[in-house]
């Protein structure tokens, strides 16, 4: 009997080869800005960054890590028309832009993804000089071989 609750323990002590991709394929939960500049490090790589509703201020140029998926909380709402009208209220994930600052906002690279986010951008004054200049989402590549899709 205390061999067999000795080899119990040790089995559950013991990795399989699976074991780090399941760990992998877990999505990364972000719940403040910190998190998610954290999460959107090059190590991240092909992993599921999740974002948890709410509102994160943004105050510098955000990159995406190369086979990434960035995914909000937000439900779409559908009109009669079949368009999107917005997201049903208290889903959304929205990324603002709290400062100034030259460069895009969220730039996606090779097989990076992003879904259920509402990004909203800094207002410019109707006279120069902008408060902030650059997209708010740039695609592009970043290595010989990649494979952009918007």
């Amino acid at each position: 009997m205390l061999c067999a609750a000795a080899l119990a323990i040790a089995l559950a002590g013991c990795r399989t080869p699976g074991d780090d991709k399941a760990v992998a394929e877990q999505p990364l939960l972000v719940s403040s800005f910190p998190q998610l500049v954290e999460a959107l490090q090059p190590g991240n790589a092909g992993r599921h960054i999740r974002i948890q509703r709410g509102d994160y201020a943004v105050d510098r140029p955000l990159v995406v890590p190369d086979g990434a998926t960035l995914e909000g909380e937000g439900v779409m709402v559908i009109g009669p028309d079949g368009l999107p009208t917005g997201f049903e209220p208290g889903t959304a994930s929205t990324l603002r832009v709290s400062a100034g600052f030259s460069g895009h906002v969220l730039t996606l690279g090779h097989g990076s993804a992003i879904r259920g986010l509402r990004l909203i951008d800094l207002a410019n004054p109707a006279a120069p000089p902008p408060s902030r200049s650059g997209n708010v989402v740039f695609v592009g590549s970043r290595a010989p071989g990649d494979t952009i899709a918007a």
